[in-house]
């Protein structure tokens, strides 16, 4: 037994070094890049949409869209379209890959390589996430490398995509606020991180509108701790503050001057005028275009044949909130084991993996029920990041339900949608796990560390590219010459 107890120390030892967040980072790189390399063009989740307006934006250097070409109605209504950052962005490198070489495949595998590198920089960031709650290095890293490996992480990773962007930006801004409210609660006042927080929520806000209820959640929890501060001493409160603004230096305050100016200039050019002209802060295709231009946009001309069904026709089996909520969880989180074929449809989990799945979620929800109090009271600041992500949970839910009532169906549920807070998920129920069995007698020890191994090798043996490279990407070709037609259709055009 002693024996036994001795070689489930020397794997917990290993399961908690930095050379496993290495070998991490390094087998997700790999896998992605694998991905990234073989994969026909497009890849699920819209890649040909995306690389079509990082070409459209290529051709100019005014961000803000004033007029758009009716070739480009295939794009939806770019005009005002708020979610254009990672586009902009990203036709920079694009127009020094155009420069040197016109072939299509290079210039998609490439670009792909700079969203692998954008993954790995999330990676690292939630690392310092979980790292700056107090959660123990051998769940930080378990965490990270069922995260990493999660079938549509990894195809989702490997592709362009601006999900990958707003990952990392949301990540980021996470990371800034849970430092500032940590920092609040040890008496300093920071006030250079919270400028720089709302900085980068203005500048998220354009990268993805799903954003926008991040920027609420970090707003509630900022304006929470401010509050509580200022409450417990009011004198202290202003001369902290007067203190901290005078310790930014002249420089630092013309930049986040300049870049929260531009930043809220921005946001209220789209957001803002959306919403009064539309009334709505990211309006329908039909409201900026006629409803002919936009039936040449696949996803609203979907939208519209449906709801056009859906009036004609009266839904004898409409599924109520609570029918609809459970739907909405079962293909959320179907998804995120299964792949998405670019064309339509899944390829199914594989078998094993899915006994595995639906065994650990059991285990984890249980531990997670019996310890939920405890966790609350015990990880003050987790508390602060769940209500972060559950705002943003609330709001794809709401989203999704909403169309569900306007089109008669439910459609444009996305797996994808829940991963830039999907480590944190993993963290509730990695943190019920760890309180379940706590401590160091060997029973426990032994049952910990089954968990933890049961989850480590189904993530490797079953997750990462393993699905998408077998089922979807075969080797027998990258992209098919029809395909290329399609795509650099508008490579050549301008405003």
């Amino acid at each position: 037994m002693e024996i036994r107890t001795s070689g489930v120390k020397k794997f917990s030892s290993f399961l908690e070094s930095n050379w496993l967040t290495i070998i991490i980072l390094l087998i997700f790189a790999a896998e992605a890049s694998w991905l990234a390399l073989t994969s026909r063009f497009p890849m699920a989740f819209d890649e040909g949409y995306h690389f079509n307006l990082i070409q459209f934006f290529s051709h100019r250097f005014n961000p803000i869209v004033t007029s758009q070409p009716s070739s480009t109605y295939a794009l939806g209504a770019i005009v005002h379209n708020p979610s254009f950052l990672y586009h902009y962005l990203l036709s920079f490198p694009y127009r020094l890959i155009a420069h040197f070489t016109s072939s299509i495949e290079t210039q998609v595998i490439l670009l792909r390589f700079i969203n692998i590198g954008r993954a790995i920089t999330s990676l690292l960031i939630m690392k310092k996430i979980l790292s700056r709650l107090g959660l123990p290095y051998i769940l930080v890293n378990i965490l990270l490398l069922v995260f990493a490996l999660t079938p549509l992480v990894t195809a989702l990773s490997a592709q362009i995509n601006y999900d990958n962007l707003l990952i990392l930006v949301a990540s980021l801004s996470i990371y800034l606020c849970l430092r500032f409210v940590q920092q609040l609660r040890a008496n300093v006042f920071e006030l250079k991180t919270l400028l720089a927080l709302i900085c980068l929520c203005f500048y998220s806000s354009l990268v993805k509108y799903s954003f926008l209820p991040i920027f609420v959640g970090i707003s509630l929890v900022v304006a929470w701790s401010l509050l509580a501060k200022w409450h417990h001493d009011r004198a202290d409160f202003t001369k902290q503050l007067r203190s901290s603004y005078a310790k930014i230096s002249k420089k630092t305050k013309l930049g986040l001057a300049i870049a929260g100016i531009s930043g809220l200039s921005l946001f209220i050019v789209f957001y803002g005028v959306n919403t009064i002209k539309y009334h709505n802060p990211v309006p329908q295709c039909n409201q900026v275009l006629s409803i002919s231009d936009c039936s040449q946009y696949y996803a609203w001309d979907r939208n519209y044949v449906v709801a056009q069904y859906d009036h004609t026709h009266v839904p004898t089996n409409k599924m109520n909130v609570l029918q609809y909520t459970y739907f909405w969880l079962k293909v959320e989180a179907y998804q995120l084991f299964a792949e998405i074929i670019p064309t339509g449809g899944l390829v199914y989990i594989a078998h094993s993996f899915y006994l595995i799945i639906i065994g650990l979620t059991i285990v984890v929800s249980i531990c997670t029920l019996i310890n939920i109090r405890k966790i609350f009271k015990e990880q003050k600041t987790f508390l602060a990041l769940l209500v972060v992500a559950m705002s943003y949970l609330l709001f794809l839910w709401l989203d999704n339900y909403n169309d569900y009532l306007h089109l008669g169906q439910p459609l444009a549920i996305q797996g994808r949608d829940i991963v830039p807070v999907l480590i944190y998920i993993y963290a509730l129920f990695g943190l019920g796990v760890m309180y379940s069995f706590k401590g160091e007698r060997s029973a426990r020890l032994v049952l910990r560390t089954s968990v933890a191994s049961l989850a480590v090798f189904s993530f490797v043996y079953f997750g990462g590219y393993v699905r998408y490279g077998s089922s979807i990407s075969p080797s027998d070709g990258w992209i098919h010459t029809q395909t290329i037609a399609k795509v650099s259709h508008i490579h050549s055009l301008s405003d």
